[in-house]
């Protein structure tokens, strides 16, 4: 809920139902591998993808932004902050996981 709400109400990106195939979370499943997961979506203020790059050690995760329209840039310059808090967080939980 909250995902859909940023990603769709905030940043504009237009999210596949979340039971679509070849999707997660709304976006698209671009590269599904086991070394790199990316996931894809485009709206009427952006494109982005979501770049995971898994090795047995690390996980470092690359957001990629295309801006569409120049508001873009605004909304970004503000929600980059959180996205920013929210990763380190989402990355220290899942690797927390995986070392129980």
């Amino acid at each position: 809920m909250f995902g859909t709400l940023v990603w769709h109400g905030v940043l504009g990106f237009d999210l596949a139902p979340a039971d679509t195939p070849g999707t997660l979370v709304g976006w698209t499943i671009a590269v599904d591998r086991p070394e790199l997961f990316v996931l894809a979506a485009d709206g009427r203020l952006m494109a982005g993808c979501m770049v995971f790059e898994l090795s047995p050690q690390h996980v470092t995760w690359t957001t990629l932004l295309r801006f569409h329209r120049p508001p873009a840039e605004r909304v970004w310059s503000v929600a980059q902050h959180v996205h920013r808090a929210l990763a380190g967080r989402l990355l220290a939980r899942a690797a927390g996981s995986l070392a129980s």
